[in-house]
């Protein structure tokens, strides 16, 4: 049965699909769907990739609004899909939660860091800490939508450095995984400190075929 505070604040802020912003009683809207979940997202330098979803459909249009209208606060409700996959993963018990940053440019130009509100949702439901500032970006890496697989890799190369290095098992949280460069250049950051990587946690990976391109879609501000 639902508890009293949640039948009010339904009444008082009724919930709303992440996709479409549309009033529903579930998670997702009925037009919009639920996320098209990938059970099998590869992996990234050794490290295994876990994801809520392919970046398609109602996931996509999401985290696009999540980032670039911007809509910090649908952090909570995507931020539940991440939890939930992960609730299905033997986590450490020394695991920290580390999200990817952003430059401190691109940081002032949004307002916020769409990886930290995610890890924060992790390390509230997982009990296991975030440490918000162990990686930084130490120079602007640019656009990477427009750029191919090599140029993705050679562009964030050696962007990023750790700034206290960690003895507890760190998993990376990201938004979206499309060729991996971004969270490689972590892991390659991370591993230079001797610092373990158990795996890299994203709301959703793209997949050949599947979804929009995020080459193709209209950035309405700039990728990273």
């Amino acid at each position: 049965m639902r508890s009293l505070i949640e039948a009010l604040l339904d009444a008082v802020a009724p919930r709303r699909c992440p996709g479409c912003s549309e009033v529903c009683a579930k998670n997702w809207c009925d037009a919009c769907g639920e996320p098209e979940p990938l059970l099998a997202a590869g992996s990234v330098a050794g490290v295994p990739v876990v994801v809520a979803g392919v970046y398609a459909g109602a996931l996509a249009r999401a985290i696009t609004r999540f980032k670039y209208e911007p809509r910090p606060e649908l952090a909570a409700p995507l931020g539940r899909l991440l939890v939930d996959v992960a609730q299905n993963h033997v986590l450490p018990e020394d695991l920290v939660w580390a999200p990817v940053p952003l430059h401190f440019e691109r940081l002032v130009e949004r307002g916020f860091n769409q990886s930290a509100l995610l890890a924060r949702e992790l390390a509230l439901a997982t009990r296991r800490p975030m440490h918000a500032r162990l990686l930084c970006r130490q120079r602007d890496t640019g656009h990477q939508v427009e750029l191919g697989r090599s140029e993705r890799a050679a562009n964030v190369r050696d962007a990023f450095q750790v700034r206290a290095p960690s003895s507890r098992a760190v998993a990376l949280v990201d938004d979206v995984v499309t060729t991996g460069a971004t969270a490689e250049a972590c892991i390659e950051a991370l591993r230079k400190k001797d610092v373990h990587v158990h795996a890299v946690f994203a709301l959703a990976r793209t997949v050949p075929g599947r979804g929009p391109s995020p080459r193709a879609r209209e950035r309405p501000a700039a990728e990273r």
